[in-house]
């Protein structure tokens, strides 16, 4: 007897079922997220202390500002006579108009003369503008103090019951005193709460987490939280507000910090996290350019940040050494040599031909970092480049080979930025004296440049050169 499949035509496949409801509770759990996701940020803003004001209202305020702050207070005054202006006003102290080329919060004449206008028409709907815009100022030290004590007399007096007013009241150390945002950042570490759930106590709204406010309170954080005997539990949650802030200066303060702390300890899951995170919103450390110090970065943070850099490139030339001497030249023990190397190595490069690239991307710890440290090449064979100090070291695929060191900048030694086309480019054979010689543990002739042979007991002899020539030890 036939099926009713057979009779109606259909075709049924128990895998098409399948799939399709993997589909169809998928798009129901994704349209489920997206709902909650607006809901809590709608949820997030009401109970927030203050929304944005449209900036269609604020550059009219602004403009009208700027157009009587020539004749002086009375004019101005008069321009907002109602407490509607002022509130407008106090929500226009951060525009920036380009042809005017003025912020009023970062200009101390403009700054007083539009506080005495809006505290001429004062209502307490007008003191959220005003404490937006010491937030979105922070960095300046001049003005900032202005608008902290205007801010901080206006609540003293306030005695009313309004959640959100009282709210500041009970937190207005942290706004109103200059180390606010350490103490705060303090206070937080100590109660062991993470930097994420700060905006949320402060009952701040979203848009002011890229303010300047957020940034000098994630980087005192940051410092204090690196300064932990475990910081491990901090760093997820400071990448997190990173993230929500969202500013490349704050990045790299931030990271630095943090990097610096990892590395001196064993390598832990953070370290890949933090590596991503770092070629994403400040760049590949490789590129000097991209890991230039912010404007009106001190010294300490500028070293800081190029101590990081070289840190990021340290961790990266730790997983060529060992992806390149396991997968490409198959040499433990040159392996585990230059391992101990490591965080001298300044730059490196694997040059190599298709095959070679190919081995290296099977690496997933590397994989994501091969490009710009590839050099693809002819001839069958591979190198890898590696400077230390002054010296630029070839050490090449092929097992037995000798390994050449360069001083930098002489004649024959090779370049990073150099294109090769054929392997023989970087050989220069028995033309290149020797390194050194030596009979037992007595060594003679040693140069500053040379080949050196890995041959018997070559780890030693190499360890005593690195000391003797280059200072250092592993």
């Amino acid at each position: 007897m036939a099926s009713a499949q057979e009779i109606l035509g259909i075709r049924i496949r128990a895998r098409d079922l399948r799939e399709g409801g993997e589909r169809l509770l998928k798009d129901y759990t994704e349209r489920k997220l997206t709902q909650a996701q607006k809901s809590l940020k709608e949820l997030t803003q009401s109970h927030s202390t203050y929304r944005r004001r449209d900036r269609g209202q604020v550059s009219e305020a602004y403009r009208l500002f700027l157009k009587h702050y020539p004749e002086g207070w009375k004019a101005v005054r008069a321009a907002f006579d109602t407490s509607r202006k002022a509130r407008r006003l106090a929500w226009a102290l951060c525009y920036h108009g380009q042809s005017e080329g003025v912020t009023i919060a970062r200009s101390q004449s403009h700054l007083r003369m539009a506080l005495d206008t809006i505290e001429n028409q004062w209502r307490w709907r007008s003191f959220f503008g005003v404490f937006d815009a010491l937030l979105r100022t922070w960095d300046d030290d001049r003005t900032r103090r202005i608008l902290q004590e205007f801010l901080s007399g206006k609540l003293h007096e306030y005695e009313g019951s309004r959640p959100r007013l009282r709210n500041l009241k009970e937190h207005r150390a942290a706004f109103f005193q200059s180390e606010g945002p350490t103490q705060l950042a303090t206070s937080l570490i100590q109660s062991d709460r993470p930097i994420t759930e700060a905006w949320d106590m402060l009952q701040l709204p979203e848009h002011t987490q890229g303010y300047f406010y957020a940034a000098a309170l994630v980087s005192a954080y940051t410092t204090n939280a690196m300064r932990a005997p475990s910081p491990y539990k901090h760093i997820r949650p400071i990448l997190r507000f990173l993230d929500a802030h969202d500013r490349q200066a704050t990045y790299k303060r931030c990271l630095s910090t943090i990097i610096l702390r990892l590395d001196q300890d064993e390598p832990v899951d953070e370290r890949e996290n933090v590596l991503q995170i770092a070629f994403r919103k400040v760049g590949d450390p490789a590129h000097a350019p991209e890991w230039q110090p912010w404007s009106g970065a001190t010294d300490r943070e500028a070293d800081n940040l190029e101590d990081a850099r070289e840190t990021l490139n340290n961790w990266i030339a730790q997983r060529f050494i060992t992806a390149f001497f396991n997968k490409v030249a198959m040499d433990e023990d040159r392996r585990s040599f230059w391992l101990r190397y490591a965080p001298h190595v300044t730059r490196f490069k694997v040059y190599g031909d298709g095959n070679t690239k190919y081995k290296l991307r099977q690496d997933d710890r590397i994989r994501k970092y091969i490009g710009q440290r590839f050099g693809k090449i002819s001839g069958g064979k591979s190198a890898l480049l590696m400077q230390i100090k002054d010296r630029i070291i070839v050490e090449f695929g092929k097992v037995g080979g000798a390994c050449y060191i360069h001083r930098k900048g002489a004649p024959d030694c090779p370049s990073f930025d150099k294109r090769y086309g054929h392997i023989r480019e970087l050989r220069i054979g028995t033309e290149f004296p020797l390194l050194m010689r030596y009979s037992g543990r007595e060594y003679r002739d040693v140069k500053d440049q040379g080949r050196f042979l890995h041959k018997h007991d070559w780890e030693r002899r190499l360890d005593w050169w690195m000391r003797r020539k280059l200072g250092i030890e592993a």
